[in-house]
């Protein structure tokens, strides 16, 4: 009886800690994926070096302001609306227009100096898969699905 009960305990101690676990690390995983795209690389600004500039995504509410994020080795920094009215016209960033996650389906759709770039990830096995992407604006027209799925 004493075993049973102590079983009984260690699976809901491990259940209860599980609850507890971070929401963003889904919204985490998806983002990092998603930023780290290297076709996304080709729009994104870089300084007179040819190093990538701080990366700067505007929430929009669609996102959690306190996830962990890094691009070329610094972190992303997360904004609001109120802080992007603060920055200059030559500060590009990220403006979300939609994340959503929909079983094992998301999508991350932003506009960054005037282009438009949707992407799409699947959930396969538990790690987020790049799926299509696309981009338009600026005289960029760039479609890839990704059928090996």
């Amino acid at each position: 009886m004493k075993k049973s009960l102590y079983f009984i305990c260690c699976i809901l101690l491990m259940t209860g800690l599980q609850s507890f676990q971070n929401p963003n690390t889904t919204v985490e995983d998806i983002l990092q994926k998603a930023i780290e795209l290297e076709q996304l690389h080709k729009i994104l600004q870089k300084d007179s070096d040819g190093h990538f500039q701080p990366l700067m995504i505007l929430t929009n509410g669609q996102l959690p302001e306190h996830i962990d994020l890094r691009f070329a080795g610094k972190p992303v920094k997360m904004i609001s609306s109120e802080e992007a009215k603060k920055l200059s016209e030559e500060d590009s960033y990220m403006n979300v227009t939609e994340f959503r996650i929909k079983n094992s389906r998301a999508r991350f759709q932003f506009v960054y100096n005037a282009i438009s770039v949707r992407i799409n990830l699947r959930n396969i096995d538990g790690e987020w898969t790049y799926r299509s992407m696309s981009m338009k604006g600026k005289g960029i027209l760039y479609k890839n699905v990704d059928w090996t799925l």
